[in-house]
């Protein structure tokens, strides 16, 4: 069953579709795929990530309040801090413990304004040490939540694989204007088709070879918009590690929490990117 912002997120995708394939050449399959409120998932049949501890603690950090850090602090201490006062555990993937692209623990920052939520927190904790080159983010995990550069989130031991129904979204509404359905411009254009369905679709002419075709085709579509609006590094065709695949109506993903977050949560879709400019945050 679809729901919510997801539902929403990827009928405005298949909007952007063609509305109509017509002798179109087969193109070839892709051989692949901040903080936001929680909402309720809209397109998943089985998910293997623990989505209701991490829509718990997503939850926590936004209703529960920011704690109050004064000048200069590390980044281990904010995340500390922020942790403490979230009841949520967050942990840092620090260079040298993980890998040498970790975060550097002991990088001092200095968060400014009033920031009302920890949610609000996190998002600017993450924006001041991020990277064009790498940037950081954050993701679920079994235990709570982990910070660290992009290339560490999407390792091996991180990845996930969810499977979304996506059969409602791939259906073509007929033209029902041969069929005495009033047009926009009013009156009926009953007489157009003469009845007999004339435009060939409705009158039974298309084979069900090239409806599988058509079907097909905007199933590939569908994939491509993902693979471009989603974390576009992440995918095989550019050198990431994230795959998708289609099947009997069904997207089958292979990518890391944050990923999928982002392609559930159409509000995720600004956040957590790496600045267009190719600038540095400033510390």
């Amino acid at each position: 069953m679809l729901r919510g912002f997801q539902k929403v997120f990827l009928l405005a995708l298949v909007a952007m579709l063609p509305t109509a394939i017509t002798n179109a050449a087969p193109a070839s399959a892709p051989t692949s795929a901040p903080i936001s409120a929680p909402t309720s998932a809209s397109i998943s049949a089985s998910i293997s990530a623990p989505t209701d501890d991490c829509a718990a603690n997503i939850e926590h950090l936004h209703r529960r309040a920011a704690p109050e850090i004064a000048g200069s602090v590390s980044l281990r201490d904010a995340l500390a801090a922020l942790s403490k006062s979230s009841g949520v555990s967050i942990r840092g993937l620090w260079k040298g413990t993980v890998a040498d692209s970790g975060l550097d623990a002991d990088r001092k920052l200095r968060i400014e304004g009033s920031i009302s939520s920890c949610a609000a927190l996190l998002e600017a904790i993450v924006d001041k040490v991020s990277q064009p080159s790498d940037p950081v983010m954050w993701q679920c995990t079994a235990s709570g939540l982990e910070v660290g550069p992009r290339s560490l989130l999407w390792r091996e031991k991180a990845m996930q694989v969810r499977v979304y129904e996506v059969k409602d979204l791939l259906l073509r509404v007929p033209n029902f204007r041969s069929s005495g359905v009033p047009t926009a411009s009013g009156g009926s254009s009953a007489g157009s088709g003469g009845g007999s369905g004339g435009s060939g679709t409705a009158g039974g002419n298309t084979t069900d070879t090239d409806a599988d075709a058509k079907r097909q085709l905007r199933v590939d579509e569908l994939m491509r918009l993902i693979q471009t609006t989603v974390q576009p590094a992440a995918w095989a065709d550019q050198g990431g590690p994230c795959t998708m695949a289609a099947r009997d109506g069904v997207l089958v993903i292979r990518a890391p929490d944050f990923v999928h977050r982002e392609i559930e949560n159409p509000r995720m879709q600004n956040r957590q990117r790496p600045p267009s400019d190719g600038s540095k945050s400033k510390p």
